[in-house]
């Protein structure tokens, strides 16, 4: 993991699910102290030809909103593909072809990585000798994440600025049967989003929604005990 300055990462989940814009600096508070809560942010690579490689920039921690208890990170890809199968046998050829994209993402700290692979599922050939077909079109998600729960891991994602984790895609495909005579031309354009998780408890609260209630009742009983005194006055001629 490489430790960075700056970077524009977005701001999902705050608080009390309330939801920022990418501008945020922040988490906003909205629960006691006895309660815990969790701020996400994502940076997103948009739907590229592959293969690509990127490096994901995201925030750091700020110690200031709080007591780190847990770091989630998640690896999301979601691939589009086409392409054509051609039977090279000098025989007809039964087969079936599973295609789809691998990303891998190194972790933080010498965990290894996380590597999402949305496969399609597997479309069945018959194709004579030199036959041609259509492959797709198909896509594919999937996603993949680790926690962090050790203080010694904590401690990598803790401070004020940015951390880096490289991601590179590999085209898999997966050919069963065709006696090794099937050749397949893919055409492949996959996305990805790596999202970090931080879970903590806040080092400063609001009240809560039923100290408002009671502040707001103890405000208003003596302005309701007077109104009720001057309605229960005697009228006098």
């Amino acid at each position: 993991m490489n430790f960075k300055t700056k970077c524009r990462p977005i701001l999902l989940l705050a608080g009390a699910g309330l939801l920022l814009g990418a501008n945020a600096a922040q988490a906003i508070v909205m629960s006691s102290l006895s309660q815990t809560v969790v701020t996400a942010f994502v940076d997103v690579f948009p739907e590229t030809t592959t293969d690509w490689s990127h490096t994901f920039c995201l925030p750091q921690f700020n110690p200031a909103l709080g007591t780190l208890e847990s770091v989630n990170i998640l690896a999301s890809q979601t691939m589009n593909m086409t392409g054509t199968i051609r039977n090279t046998s000098t025989r007809p050829q039964n087969f079936s072809l599973r295609a789809g994209s691998l990303l891998t993402v190194d972790l933080p700290g010498g965990f290894g990585f996380l590597q999402p692979s949305p496969l399609a599922t597997a479309e069945v050939y018959q194709l004579p000798s030199g036959g041609v077909a259509d492959y797709g079109p198909v896509s594919s998600t999937d996603t993949v994440s680790y926690a962090y729960t050790r203080p010694q891991d904590l401690d990598w994602f803790i401070g004020t600025g940015t951390f880096t984790l490289p991601g590179t895609t590999q085209t898999q495909e997966i050919i069963l049967g065709g006696g090794g005579n099937i050749w397949a031309r893919l055409n492949t354009v996959a996305g990805a989003a790596v999202e970090v998780q931080y879970t903590y408890r806040p080092s400063q609260s609001v009240p809560e929604a039923t100290t408002f209630l009671d502040l707001s009742l103890l405000l208003l009983l003596p302005l309701g005990a007077g109104i009720w005194r001057k309605l229960a006055r005697p009228a006098t001629a």
